[in-house]
């Protein structure tokens, strides 16, 4: 009896550490909402604030500040998603989920997505390049 009590009492403590770190890997998963971050590229202090349901508000002085907040909101809030996105339209799911998308792969490449977004931004304007690119840069790191 006694060792059925410290068994069950051992079990219940490591169920107990596992699920708190998993609660503390959430939580460290999530993004930084409040507080200061030191962004390399910016011209002038930029304003990032978000309302109740999350949606960003970005107060800057140009253009280009504005586009390099929008950047790192976006990856900090929908990286995930949109590396999934552009890598399920260019074909390149299977090289992160494994050979089960390798079938959907082919197809996605013979619809040719990733040439035909070379062609449209070869005739973007030249100021839409220029933002297309600085936002290339951004977001190059987590890439």
């Amino acid at each position: 009896m006694k060792r059925t009590v410290r068994s069950l009492v051992i079990v219940c403590l490591v169920l107990a550490a596992g699920l708190g770190y998993v609660v503390v890997m959430i939580r460290a998963s999530l993004p930084m909402l409040e507080g200061k971050v030191d962004a390399t590229g910016l011209q002038r202090p930029v304003t990032v604030t978000s309302d109740a349901y999350g949606i960003p508000t970005i107060a800057a002085d140009s253009r280009a500040d504005a586009t390099r907040a929008l950047g790192y909101v976006t990856a900090r809030d929908r990286l995930f998603q949109m590396d999934l996105l552009r890598r399920a339209s260019a074909g390149q799911l299977a090289e992160v989920l494994g050979e089960t998308m390798r079938e959907t792969d082919v197809k996605q490449r013979t619809f040719g997505f990733s040439g035909t977004a070379r062609a449209i931004t070869a005739r973007l304007p030249q100021d839409q390049r220029e933002v297309l690119n600085l936002a290339v840069r951004v977001f190059a790191p987590w890439i």
